[in-house]
């Protein structure tokens, strides 16, 4: 997890400088655009086709690094949406609701519906802790058991886990509601 220390700070560090100014801190703002080699085909020269060559390498060098900050903006959300879900006390909402609804639902326990209405209190729980975290940003920051998680730390902005917590939560309550409520 991200709760190292120095290793933590220079991490978030690292991703805070790949991003640009999007205040949503998209992840397709982090991945740079290609150089064109056809911009390079394209201008008059008089030289040997080494300088295309050239080109069409660092083309490829930056599409594998291109790959890599994918890979790395995707990790880092998938971080920062876990710790903000705090996904293990969710899981404790999510195995009390199942079990109540296998003990209510009496001699036959209709699979589908235990998934949906554990998958839909997941996300609502979810949805739950994040806002809790959006709202006390400025206590988290001064304690110190808090002040690595994902939003006093910077590592993501608070509009962007609004945006998380709203869609998690509106699509939660609507899986129980139209899957598990439905009959």
């Amino acid at each position: 997890m991200w709760r190292g220390g120095a290793t933590a700070a220079s991490a978030a560090r690292a991703l805070r400088s790949r991003m640009l100014g999007d205040p949503v801190h998209h992840p397709s703002t982090a991945i740079l655009p290609i150089p064109s080699a056809r911009a390079a085909c394209s201008a008059p020269s008089a030289a040997s086709p080494a300088p295309i060559v050239a080109e069409a390498a660092a083309a490829s060098v930056a599409v594998s690094s291109g790959a890599r900050s994918a890979s790395d903006v995707l990790r880092h959300y998938g971080q920062c949406y876990w710790e903000l879900s705090k996904a293990r006390l969710s899981a404790l909402v999510v195995a009390t609701s199942g079990a109540g609804y296998v003990l209510g639902s009496g001699s036959i326990v209709d699979i589908a519906g235990l998934c949906y209405t554990c998958t839909g209190t997941m996300m609502v729980a979810a949805s739950a802790n994040t806002l809790n975290q959006v709202f006390e940003i400025k206590n988290d920051a001064k304690m110190k058991r808090t002040m690595r998680r994902p939003l006093p730390s910077g590592r993501i902005s608070p509009v962007h886990a609004a945006m998380w917590a709203t869609t998690v939560g509106t699509a939660g309550t609507a899986l129980l509601a139209c899957k598990v409520c439905a009959g």
